[in-house]
C-alpha cells in the first residue's frame, strides 16, 4: 500500500483533496476507480477541479 501523499505525479493540494473524500492510498483509489473519483471530487470542490485530476 503507497499513501496518496507519496504517489508520484500528485501534488500536495491533490492529496489534501483525496484525502478529504476518503481516498488516503493506492488501494483506496484503485478500489474507487478514477472515474468515480473525479466524479467525488467534482461534487466536493466544483470549479477547483480540472480535468487533469481525471
Amino acid at each position: 500500500m503507497v499513501r496518496i501523499q507519496d504517489m508520484r505525479n500528485l501534488g500536495p493540494a491533490t492529496a489534501r483533496m483525496l484525502a478529504e473524500i476518503d481516498i488516503v492510498s493506492d488501494d483506496d483509489l484503485r478500489n474507487l476507480g478514477s472515474v468515480e473519483a473525479y466524479r467525488r471530487l467534482k461534487f466536493r470542490f466544483g470549479r477547483h477541479v480540472t480535468i487533469l485530476a481525471l
